[in-house]
């Protein structure tokens, strides 16, 4: 009786010859004597590693600035793969060749360092660093922030030092290699102090304008600020003119200037109450107010008084003096300018605000050492009034 295999254990001629050829097939293969393979020297080359030096060099040199290609350009150009030169990036922004943005791209980060130096007489008495700062920020606190934004956003570092004028050694430590600086003069005489910075990379920000400065130079319109301050006092229908600040400081004699050549032109004369916050202390300061104000509160009763103060940093003391006069502020027009929060701060005199372009200072002056610190751009910004 001859026995009946399963289905399932039956083997397929076809199949069964065809495992034999494959079983064959691989013997004849293990025979075969393999090639022998060249023996390795060296380390294998770092291609990511010879990328990042080649571009590294690109930037040092100066071929590469602003905002780089993208993977595919620089792949295209570099004769590389886009895993080669995306592992390129990553070494430079370690080394702190670039800064990657997220969405935006990589910008090339400048070697570069900048400090603004305030540079005081020691005769001001403020080289107290904390009281300096303190000053500097009250009066230049928008443009220097304004300046570290754009840098910060080249990733170029930022700092301040203050500098007393008369010691030589401490303005030559201002110079060093790859380090640009931003100088504010003190406030007299400025010209004088040109020669201190020979041979050093330097903008100068503030104070008068000076065509034949020997850096670039970047500074308000102090003409066109007392123009403004005059021709809206006198569209206010006032009568009476006032201007507060001192003549001795240049930039504040140019609005003076300009203040009273407009209201001479109208038929008005604009008297002056000289004030010198760095030389007097407040008690003088209110005290000279109040003689000039107080006869001007009867006079106000047949036109108006109009006070131009030739910076914030007067209206503290200013509504000190006014909320004391029997007349008060009701028939007085005040035009300040800076627009600096600083010394508006608990100052509730209704005042037209003067802003003297600060913040679009400080960014001209950032774009321009981004691009050619060395080269002497002059420019002039002009106010904006803003009315309250």
């Amino acid at each position: 009786m001859t026995q009946q295999i399963p289905e399932q254990d039956r083997v397929n001629p076809k199949n069964q010859s065809r495992q034999t050829d494959g079983r064959e097939r691989r013997g004849c293969l293990e025979e075969r004597e393999r090639p022998e393979r060249p023996e390795r020297r060296g380390r294998k080359p770092d291609r990511r590693r010879d990328l990042y030096l080649r571009i590294a060099a690109d930037i040092d040199a100066g071929i590469l600035s602003g905002k780089l290609p993208g993977v595919l350009k620089l792949a295209q150009r570099y004769q590389a793969c886009h895993g080669t030169v995306q592992n390129a990036i990553r070494l430079l922004a370690d080394a702190g060749y670039i800064l990657v943005r997220p969405r935006s791209g990589c910008y090339v980060r400048r070697r570069l360092e900048v400090v603004m130096a305030g540079l005081y007489l020691e005769s001001q008495q403020v080289l107290n660093l904390p009281d300096a700062y303190t000053n500097f920020m009250a009066n230049l606190g928008p443009l220097y922030q304004s300046l570290h934004d754009t840098l910060e956003e080249a990733g170029v570092p930022l700092s301040f030092e203050v500098i007393d004028v008369g010691n030589a050694e401490a303005v030559r430590r201002l110079m060093r290699p790859n380090r640009h600086v931003v100088v504010n003069f003190p406030l007299q005489e400025p010209e004088r102090y040109y020669p201190l910075l020979e041979g050093c990379s330097w903008t100068r920000v503030s104070g008068t304008f000076d065509p034949e400065c020997p850096a670039a130079h970047f500074a308000c319109d102090n003409p066109a600020i007392g123009r403004l301050a005059a021709e809206r006092l006198l569209r206010k229908g006032c009568r009476n003119f006032l201007g507060i600040g001192s003549r001795s400081i240049g930039l504040f004699r140019q609005r003076f200037e300009a203040f009273a050549e407009v209201l001479e032109n109208n038929g008005a004369q604009a008297e002056h109450l000289e004030i010198d916050s760095f030389r007097m202390n407040l008690p003088e300061i209110l005290s000279r107010m109040r003689i000039a104000l107080t006869p001007r509160g009867r006079e106000a009763e047949t036109g108006g008084m109009g006070i131009f103060c030739a910076a914030d940093a007067f209206m503290q003391p200013l509504q000190q003096v006014l909320e004391h006069l029997p007349e008060g502020t009701e028939k007085t027009v005040i035009v300040s300018c800076d627009n600096n929060p600083y010394f508006l701060q608990n100052v509730t005199l209704r005042s037209d605000e003067i802003d003297i372009g600060m913040k679009e200072i400080g960014k001209a002056v950032g774009a321009h050492i981004l691009s050619d610190p060395d080269r002497p751009e002059k420019r002039v910004f002009p106010p904006v009034l803003r009315e309250r």
